[in-house]
């Protein structure tokens, strides 16, 4: 059976920095308690893209209906989970919403549709601010 191809995020990637804040979200997670879907729906929408993101890597496991794979900060490569938030997130700032809605709507459960939308959105927004 063949390998599967790892997409390479390298240093200079306009990727890099989401990768790493939904990898350190991921890490600051596995110690953390577990949030329902609907909890998230409190967030300020105002809030920082940590605050998103770390919502997000909580409520991934319920809302996909298994554990995603999310690797350690600087790890090379990408998982398939970490690509298809990574490209959930190119979807919202492109205004593509035709493809935000098929990458989500083929992997996360309906009833959880409009939280992990408000994450996603949450997180798009915040990262394309200037610093």
């Amino acid at each position: 059976m063949a390998q599967p191809q790892l997409k390479q995020v390298d240093a200079a990637s306009p990727e890099l920095p989401l990768l790493t804040l939904i990898r350190m979200s991921a890490l600051d997670c596995r110690v953390a308690a577990r949030a329902s879907a609907t909890a998230c729906a409190t967030i300020d929408p105002t809030a920082s893209s940590n605050v998103f993101a770390a919502q997000l890597v909580k409520i991934l496991p319920q809302v996909l209906e298994r554990r995603p794979v999310i690797w350690r900060p600087g790890t090379r490569g990408a998982t398939f989970d970490e690509e298809w938030l990574l490209a959930v997130v190119d979807a919202v700032r492109r205004g593509d919403v035709d493809s935000e809605r098929f990458l989500l709507r083929r992997r996360v459960k309906p009833a959880s549709l409009h939280t992990v939308r408000l994450l996603v959105r949450g997180m798009a927004q915040e990262n394309e601010r200037p610093n």
